[in-house]
């Protein structure tokens, strides 16, 4: 995507395909405890999402079923205390569930009032991937290129948040090469621009992500 214009439909699209329904929509519901239980690094009361969320205990306890199926999806499991729950499991597979769920998409905000979706921020990584892509001479399809904007928009808002990819997460195979070295050039800039400290796990883990998705 060169074209400014081209970009701002793109972000609008986002907006209009995954706006968020009506709170006493179940499916809204779900998606809104997922990203609740998702950006927590301790476990959440029940009785606050009772509050949150206007439901009754029946009504929580039959949604959280429901969300035991999504997670379960992406081999996360929820853990279930004295009154309490969080969601237990790799990194990576939690950016996963928020990416194939859509949960960044949606019109939820974080615990700091914040939309996980910021078209200024969506558009400083695009000009990063379009000059490091030219750069390298790296061509990519526009589809690719979009969900690396959204997966990188992923990893800024979890490292926000306090979460890191650990190394024992990533099962690498493959020769990374030049998309290593390309990821490494990208997040040296995304780590300047967006003042967050990046991690050789992060810069493999992107680096996998491009070899991947060029296949």
């Amino acid at each position: 995507m060169e074209d400014a214009d081209e970009f701002s439909a793109f972000v609008n699209s986002l907006y209009q395909e995954y706006t968020t329904v009506s709170l006493n929509y179940p499916t809204s519901r779900i998606s809104k405890i997922l990203l609740l239980l998702l950006s927590r690094h301790r476990a959440v009361t029940l009785s606050e999402m009772e509050e949150k969320y206007f439901v009754s205990k029946s009504t929580l306890l039959n949604d959280l079923k429901k969300v035991e199926e999504v997670l379960d999806k992406f081999h996360l499991e929820l853990m279930h205390g004295s009154n309490k729950v969080m969601v237990d499991g790799f990194e990576i597979n939690k950016r996963r569930c928020l990416a194939e769920q859509d949960l960044y998409l949606a019109h939820i905000k974080n615990e700091h009032g914040m939309s996980y979706i910021d078209e200024r921020q969506l558009a400083k990584i695009k000009n990063i991937l379009t000059e490091k892509f030219v750069e390298h001479q790296y061509h990519i399809m526009d589809t690719d290129f979009n969900n690396a904007i959204l997966f990188l928009n992923i990893m800024i808002c979890r490292r926000g948040d306090g979460f890191y990819v650990q190394s024992n997460e990533l099962d690498i195979t493959e020769n990374l090469g030049k998309e290593y070295e390309m990821s490494k050039d990208i997040f040296e800039k995304i780590g300047r621009r967006f003042f967050i400290k990046v991690t050789d796990e992060e810069i493999k883990y992107f680096a996998l992500y491009l070899k991947r998705s060029g296949k």
